[in-house]
């Protein structure tokens, strides 16, 4: 990586952007920024060809394995954020998908 400065003034006021990149467990602006400007990067060099076919792909797994996804109703949005809820509180046991692969893999 090159060691040169560059002069970045956001149009976003940068304590919002502080608070965002802290929300999503960057150590600093400056890594949050960072993987900003690469995940833009690797967008705008992707190969559109590519992106159709693993769309087509997925759309061909999904009417395999028969799913369809669709906007949750009012009352299912409403249980979704309970459960969520919950989960955050501890009042429900959770269980991380590391734990959940460490636990396949002995059986």
């Amino acid at each position: 990586m090159s060691t040169k400065t560059i002069t970045f003034r956001p149009v976003i006021d940068t304590a919002a952007l502080r608070l965002v990149a802290k929300r999503q467990k960057y150590r600093d602006l400056s890594e949050f920024i960072n993987d900003a400007i690469r995940e833009k990067a690797e967008k705008a060099t992707e190969d559109p060809e590519a992106r159709r076919f693993l769309s087509r792909v997925a759309e061909a797994a999904y009417e395999y394995m028969g799913w369809k996804f669709r906007k949750p109703t009012a009352v299912e949005a409403v249980e979704i954020r309970r459960g969520v809820k919950e989960m955050k509180s501890g009042k429900v046991k959770t269980i991380s998908s590391q734990q959940l692969l460490k636990h396949i893999e002995k059986l």
